[in-house]
């Protein structure tokens, strides 16, 4: 999920940037095409939010993947809000409604529509992580996961005010009853 691009943005260097823009140039020569394991919906949720943390480090300097960049963001946008669905409620469902809500954020899709994804987000959410913030998994980074994922959603709501009050209200409950079990 093109996570040793946060490492290589933690750099932030011009050296750095070029070695992402080299990695990335040869994924999409190798894996262009949509059928390997790259394609997994959970992966590629994964590289799309990695590749919206970093990109801003990506776009320092002006070049030439820019273009290329936004068309592979938007295929992956189209491709996630097809497939979602099959998925059952779970951490992966999550990384992939939060991925779809994160791109539709970037390319600034229409706000009825942010709002209903943001929706959707928060519903799995709630059904996730129980009042007493436990999950389905006993694994300890799908909690940080989920924790994250929560503190991001509250964080951009704060900007973009999307969330119906209940919601928010429910976010913020679990995010105070996670909190301390980290």
């Amino acid at each position: 999920g093109f996570f040793w691009l946060n490492d290589l943005a933690a750099l932030g260097n011009s050296k750095a940037r070029i070695k992402a823009e080299e990695w990335i140039t040869k994924w999409h020569f190798y894996n262009s095409i949509g059928n390997q394991i790259g394609w997994d919906a959970d992966i590629t949720a994964l590289r799309c939010i990695n590749l919206l943390r970093n990109w801003d480090f990506l776009n320092k300097a002006p070049n030439e993947n820019f273009q290329r960049n936004l068309k592979f963001l938007w295929r992956q946008y189209k491709f996630l809000t097809l497939i979602f669905r099959i998925y059952p409620t779970g951490l992966k469902k999550v990384k992939i409604v939060f991925s779809i809500f994160l791109l539709a954020l970037f390319f600034d899709v229409k706000t009825r529509t942010k709002k209903k994804i943001q929706k959707k987000l928060c519903q799995l959410l709630k059904k996730t992580v129980d009042l007493n913030g436990r999950i389905a998994s006993r694994c300890p980074e799908d909690f940080l996961d989920f924790f994250v994922i929560i503190l991001d959603v509250l964080s951009i709501n704060e900007k973009q005010k999307l969330l119906k009050k209940t919601d928010l209200n429910g976010l913020q409950k679990l995010k105070n009853i996670m909190a301390p079990i980290l």
